[in-house]
Order: structure tokens, then sequence, then C-alpha cells
């Protein structure tokens, strides 16, 4: 019977061990995720700085914008009609954009004014004619342009003040007379 009893309690100590073991390892798990959660750096969230970003972004879209403006064409059909009015000459104009670059002008590109043919006109509008006014020049240049003779007088020489198109100044650059003899290409400045 002593053998009974002696498996008996050893029994009994193989049980309690293995609770206090697995209490033991339990505590120990427990006590290690402490430490590892203790011994974890703090973050802390720093303050977003949006000034940079807001920055950057309106810049990109202050250049993009700019780009947009360079590239995008300016339907031609009512510069057209009031230059026809104002010279009293048909007037036909390819294509035309703004330029922001060198400061606001409108750029036109293949124009015809009766019998004469400019391969480009820049001109830059006033401020009045950009708020909403008529339309008014400060300055217009023709580049390359092929005049014959008899046209030269009424292009320069205020057909279009009488016309009721504004323009302070006339500048030809690289003009071209057709008259009987050879002239070198001419630079030509009316107005202010």
């Amino acid at each position: 019977m002593g053998r009974e009893q002696g498996g008996g309690d050893t029994q009994a100590l193989n049980k309690e061990w293995g609770k206090w073991a697995r209490q033991r390892a339990r505590e120990e798990r427990r006590q290690k995720k402490e430490q590892a959660q203790a011994e974890k750096p703090v973050k802390i969230r720093r303050p977003r700085k949006w000034g940079k970003a807001v920055a950057v972004t309106l810049a990109l879209a202050l250049a993009a914008a700019v780009g947009a403006v360079q590239v995008m064409p300016v339907p031609t059909a009512e510069d057209a009609k009031a230059a026809s009015a104002a010279l009293g000459r048909p007037v036909i104009i390819t294509s035309a954009h703004y330029s922001v670059l060198s400061g606001l002008e409108l750029k036109l590109e293949g124009v015809r004014i009766g019998k004469i043919r400019v391969a480009a006109v820049r001109a830059v509008p006033e401020l009045s004619s950009l708020l909403g006014g008529g339309k008014a020049f400060s300055r217009i240049e023709l580049v390359g342009a092929l005049v014959p003779q008899d046209e030269l007088g009424n292009l320069l020489l205020g057909s279009l003040q009488r016309g009721g198109l504004p323009v302070t100044q006339v500048v030809g650059k690289q003009l071209v007379l057709s008259v009987p003899v050879a002239l070198p290409q001419l630079d030509v400045d009316v107005g202010d």
C-alpha cells in the first residue's frame, strides 16, 4: 500500500509542478512582453510643414499655366474681323497664340492684309483692352512683310487709327518692298 500512496503523491506533485511551471512561463512571457513594449521608442508625430508643399504646388501650377498659354491656339476669326473693319480690306490670319515670356503679346502668323503678306505680327495689347474695353494696342510689330509700294503708306501711316483700332506704335522689321528697283530689307518705326 505504501507504494500506491507514494505513487499518488508523485502524481499530485507532478500536477502541482506542471501548474506552477505553466504559471511561471505565463508570467515570464508577460514580463518579456512588458519589457519589449517599454523598450520601444515612442514615436512623436511632428506637425506637417504645409507651407513648402503648398508653395511647390502653386509654382508647378503657375508653370503649367504659363506653358499652356504659350502653346494654346487662339481663335483668329474675331481678330481678323476687327482688323478687316479697321483697315477696310480683307485680313486673313493663319494662326495666333499668346506669349507671356517676353511680356504679354499676341503673336499672329501667316497674316495677309489685302496684297500685303506678313510672316509674323507681334501685337502688345494695352491694359484697358485686357480688362474688357475695346481692342487697343500699344505696339504692333510686323516681321518679314512683303509690301507692294502702293500699300506702304496706308499700312504704316494711320489707317489703323481711323478704322477704330487704336495703335500707339507700328514697327516693321525685315520689310521687303516690291518695287521695280532692288532695295534691301528695311526696318521702319512709326509712332511714339
